[in-house]
Order: structure tokens, then sequence, then C-alpha cells
């Protein structure tokens, strides 16, 4: 299943803006998004002159994408979004099968 994940980083939370702190979390966020993009459970996104992003994630359940974002450098730093999607087609089944359903329930009514 995919899920958008918006990633806020919550300033205040942040160590020291120059701080060694700072920049190896960063680092360490960047190089650990780059290993689930490489083995095909992420797409990542940034924010321009605003820290955080989204990210397209693809896990297996609920369960899996909790384990994934608690493993984030940055976790503690955030606030998340998390949304489940479809995918154009998923949808379409969901729009197919509600409007069978509700046909039939016309039928029966008749």
């Amino acid at each position: 299943m995919k899920y958008v994940v918006i990633e806020r980083a919550v300033v205040p939370r942040l160590p020291e803006p120059r701080g060694t702190k700072l920049s190896k979390i960063v680092t360490a966020h960047y190089r650990h998004l780059k290993k689930l993009q490489d083995e095909g459970k992420l797409v990542h996104y940034s924010f321009i002159g605003i820290p955080g992003g989204y990210n397209i994630i693809e896990a297996k359940n609920h369960e899996e994408l909790d384990r994934m974002m608690m493993e984030l450098p940055r976790f503690s730093y955030c606030n998340y979004e998390v949304v489940p999607v479809l995918t154009l087609e998923e949808g379409m089944a969901c729009a197919e099968f509600i409007a069978k359903k509700y046909q039939d329930e016309e039928k029966a009514k008749k």
C-alpha cells in the first residue's frame, strides 16, 4: 500500500542550527531516505525554503510504515501527516464497486 507522508520539522525541537549535532542528524536522515529509495520503498521530495518534505512510501501494512517512520533519524524532530493513497486503477476499482453496490441496492428495492 502507498502512503503520502508529509514531514514538517519542528524548529524549536531541532538542535542548534549551525551545530554539529544537527548536521549529523540531517546527513543521517538523507542517507536513510536514500537507502529506502534504493530499496524501492520510498520516493522523497524536499520543500524549498521550509525544513521538511514529503515521501511516497510503499509499505506492506501500517506496522511496516510505522517502523519505517520511527527509524528516520529526524523522527523525533518532526511532525508527520500520513495519508493512505490509491493508484488511479485502485481508485477506479473502488468507484466501480460502490456504483455496483448502489445499483444492486436499487434493484433490490424494486
